[in-house]
């Protein structure tokens, strides 16, 4: 797995941008999906969030933005607000990365969804979909992921292998 430091803090999730083929597979249930993940540098803008009350977020980086052309519902999982919007504000997939206190494997979530990943207002339930990451290598990502609305519905794990060089 790949580490760089900067500032002392891990930037693992910076060296996942590129385009994946993406594999959810069910756990509970017979089912997979398929489709095409793309990450891109979300720039310094938007890479630090406000959390609750205005105050600025110290706990996680959010590095990449992107789209997934995906059918959650193969699977039966929720995106709340859809998984290809580019929209910077409300971007399809929100790339997280945990600062500190972790290990390098657990430290980046992928939540899909644009109204999740909305910068503005914070929010602290609703639907969501998340991919955590728990093994990175040059050919792409994998780990668990998790679905619900507000409660787990849909759980299992997932598969990212890089389709094309990062940019």
């Amino acid at each position: 797995m790949q580490t760089a430091e900067s500032s002392g803090v891990s930037v693992v999730a910076d060296s996942l941008a590129g385009e994946y083929r993406l594999q959810l597979t069910r756990d509970s249930a017979a089912g997979a999906v398929q489709g095409i993940l793309r990450l891109r540098a979300a720039g310094t803008a938007l890479s630090q969030r406000t959390g609750p009350y205005g105050i600025a977020d110290t706990t996680h980086r959010y590095p990449l933005v992107g789209t997934a052309d995906l059918d959650l519902t193969a699977v039966g999982a929720v995106a709340p607000g859809g998984t290809t919007s580019a929209d910077p504000a409300a971007p399809g997939v929100l790339v997280i990365e945990r600062v500190g206190g972790r290990a390098a494997a657990e430290r980046v979530l992928i939540r899909l969804g644009a109204t999740a990943n909305r910068a503005e207002p914070v929010r602290f339930d609703g639907g969501y979909t998340v991919l955590r990451v728990r093994q990175i290598t040059p050919g792409g990502f994998r780990g668990d992921w998790e679905s619900g609305a507000p409660l787990p519905q849909a759980r299992g794990t997932f598969c990212a292998s890089r389709s094309q060089a990062p940019s």
